[in-house]
């Protein structure tokens, strides 16, 4: 179990992350739950005007290519939580793998929420 002074220097760490990304800012990600390892993201959906989330035509819906951008960003983040920051700074971070699948849903969405979690931890 991570001790409180642990989490708090991993959310911190997230959320100077995070301000390196503009275009998640302007979406409204939020974390909602970290720990070393794995991390959860919460981007609200809305539809008041200038700030609204861009949605598919076709389908009515977030668009993919935002539920996608946060389902990267939470696996980013999950790495950046499990490494230490100066190791970081100096290594590119990329995912080697991805795959979305999309169901529809005639829910009314409020947010969006994404948890990654690290597997393993590589050099490569």
């Amino acid at each position: 179990m991570t001790d409180q002074a642990s989490l708090d220097a991993i959310r911190t760490q997230l959320l100077a992350a995070l301000r390196t990304r503009p275009f998640l800012s302007a979406l409204g990600v939020e974390v909602t739950n970290c720990e070393a390892g794995r991390v959860s993201i919460r981007m609200p959906v809305r539809r008041d005007g200038d700030a609204e989330t861009p949605t598919d035509p076709a389908q009515g819906s977030v668009d993919r290519s935002i539920v996608t951008a946060l389902a990267e960003a939470a696996c980013w983040l999950a790495v950046v939580s499990a490494g230490s920051p100066a190791k970081l700074q100096s290594q590119l971070i990329s995912t080697l793998e991805m795959k979305v699948d999309l169901i529809a849903s005639d829910a009314p969405l409020t947010a969006l929420e994404a948890t990654g979690e690290v597997q393993r931890l590589g050099r490569s």
